[in-house]
């Protein structure tokens, strides 16, 4: 499956994987997998989604979720993504935008994503009531948050796959 969801931090941190094309299948298994998650929750659940290895992701992915219950539901936590695609800074302001939260950050390695989300407890805050735009969106780098070293930490032995 292209989408790849288990736990990165037990009831904490998401680790989604994408790999290949994203199809609107795979936004339908992946609400799915969210909402069990989110509804089960009594917490604010974050998102590692790692980006990496995707191909073309599909509009209709993009739109399945932003109109799911999944985006804008009361446990979805902050969301940070990896890797290097050219679609993810589009994703990015898309979430951002229609959730109306500073929801999405990128960042360069997953253990800089893990740290960042290790750090916050709370939900995503509102934009902006200034400026209806997004804020500009900029990776963060392992020197503001994480050593890139524990890239490791929170796989294996404590990923477990989600309900």
């Amino acid at each position: 499956m292209p989408v790849e969801v288990r736990w990165l931090v037990p009831n904490k941190i998401i680790d989604s994987r994408w790999s290949g094309d994203i199809t609107a299948e795979d936004a339908e298994y992946l609400v799915q997998k969210l909402l069990n998650v989110f509804d089960a929750a009594t917490t604010p659940i974050h998102s590692i989604v790692d980006i990496g290895e995707s191909g073309h992701i599909s509009p209709d992915f993009i739109r399945i979720y932003l109109e799911s219950p999944a985006a804008n539901h009361t446990r979805r936590g902050r969301i940070a993504i990896v890797g290097s695609s050219a679609q993810r800074h589009v994703l990015a302001d898309l979430v951002n935008k229609v959730s109306q939260r500073e929801l999405v950050r990128l960042f360069e390695t997953r253990a800089a994503a893990r740290a960042y989300l290790l750090e916050h407890d709370s939900p995503p805050p509102p934009l902006s009531s200034k400026s209806a735009d997004t804020p500009p969106i900029r990776r963060i780098s392992d020197q503001e948050y994480g050593d890139p070293g524990a890239e490791h930490h929170g796989s294996g032995a404590d990923a477990r796959p989600l309900v």
